[in-house]
């Protein structure tokens, strides 16, 4: 059995018929079989690393070293660097997580950030493919200009660990300058792909997260997938995402009823955002939490512009039942014996019966559980229903033209102001 249970019932609305759908699905078969060809040669790296673990050992040892010296790890880094990591840390708890992930260049938030660096207690990990990323360079040199002036302070190969593509580049040569090791990030997967990658699982090894499930719940996914492409998960997803896309609902609300998945959230919301966002095709991506979003946009969504579709996900009843107290209010029966998990549980049921209610697209995730595992197997099932919108665009998934434009210009801007 899987990770997840993919149910689809919900979408059935605005016109959207089964017939309609199944021929849809049927013509989108091929796109299936070309995906899973690519992956079985090798030509989609982001998901066939999965398949290995010979490198897994030498990211625990980095891990390793890193907690001889350190209790808390920063990551500096930007786009994909952070948000793949983000994505693992959400399962960690946040007050006893010991990553921090530092994104910032507001000048106010970057020195107050320096300003309470703890040595003794703190390592650096910088992240850039490769290595010319405008904001993280400026953070690593800003963060060595301090270590120089500060008294006391460790040698920079002592606190700073590195991650770059294999080619020379800007943040290797400043690492050659102060001796601090670099770690290589595979030349071939792009930043925002490299969920199962040392960019993410070095961090989520130093909090103590199992990698190699993270990695074995996705490979799973992909498994499935290869078995069956042409009925698979995520040639019904990308099947809908296009049918609803065509009637209208161009955004997407992906609304986890679990904590855990906020940063998968962020992360998921980049991948769908810079791969298909291309020559006027895509769909927003709109990242909620529950029940939260219940109380702060769901007016909106359900007597708003009919332009969204959802995605739900939430677990039955799991092992962390927290029972109600004896001594609730008279008014309150309603509540009496009953459990915060049970409370979680309903308030996502009816957030999904509300949907239908007003003839509004829903599908859902169902999970047993949440865990590196399964958390792996929705990770690899994102990229794969990335990957079939990018085969029905017709366009480059992996590519990011927009966002390049935009980093050339702020070069542009910098030297301008220089002259």
């Amino acid at each position: 059995m899987g990770a997840f249970r993919h149910d689809i019932s919900g979408c059935f609305s605005t016109g959207l018929t089964p017939d309609e759908y199944k021929t849809l699905l049927g013509s989108y078969g091929h796109h299936a079989g070309a995906v899973a060809q690519q992956l079985l040669d090798g030509h989609l790296p982001m998901l066939s690393i999965c398949q290995q673990s010979d490198d897994l050992p030498t990211i625990q040892n980095a891990a390793t070293a890193m907690l001889k010296r350190a209790r808390r790890l920063h990551i500096l880094g930007a786009g994909g660097s952070s948000l793949t990591g983000q994505a693992l840390a959400g399962l960690l708890p946040a007050q006893t997580n010991p990553l921090y992930f530092i994104e910032t260049i507001d000048p106010w938030a970057f020195r107050n950030w320096l300003s309470n660096l703890d040595f003794t207690q703190d390592h650096i990990l910088i992240i850039s493919k490769s290595g010319g990323t405008l904001e993280t360079l400026a953070q690593a040199y800003l963060l060595l200009e301090h270590l120089v002036q500060l008294p006391g302070a460790p040698a920079p190969s002592e606190c700073i660990t590195m991650v770059s593509d294999p080619k020379d580049n800007p943040l290797r040569r400043l690492a050659r300058a102060h001796g601090i090791p670099v770690l290589e990030h595979p030349a071939t997967i792009g930043g925002r792909f490299s969920l199962f990658t040392i960019v993410a699982l070095l961090p989520a090894a130093f909090a103590g997260l199992d990698i190699a499930a993270f990695r074995a719940g996705a490979e799973h996914t992909l498994q499935e997938f290869l078995a069956n492409p042409d009925s698979s998960a995520a040639l019904e997803a990308a099947t809908l995402h296009h049918l609803l896309q065509q009637r209208g609902k161009t955004q997407m609300v992906s609304l986890p009823y679990a904590d855990r998945l906020q940063g998968y959230n962020r992360w998921a919301r980049q991948v769908w955002a810079e791969s298909l966002g291309k020559g006027g095709n895509g769909t927003t991506f709109i990242d909620a939490i529950g029940p939260a979003d219940q109380h702060s946009q769901l007016q909106l969504y359900l007597d708003g512009p009919a332009d969204k579709w959802f995605t739900l996900f939430y677990t039955g009843a799991e092992n962390n039942t927290l029972p109600l107290p004896d001594s609730l209010d008279k008014t309150l029966d309603y509540m009496r014996g009953s459990s915060l998990d049970r409370i979680f549980f309903a308030e996502a049921e009816a957030t999904y019966q509300t949907l239908q209610q007003h003839v509004i697209p829903v599908r859902r995730f169902l999970l047993d559980t949440i865990n590196e595992a399964s958390l792996g197997a929705l990770s690899s099932q994102l990229m794969l229903e990335t990957i079939l919108m990018g085969k029905i665009y017709g366009i480059n998934t992996f590519d990011q033209p927009a966002v390049e434009q935009g980093k050339r210009l702020a070069r542009e801007a910098l030297k301008e102001q220089r002259a």
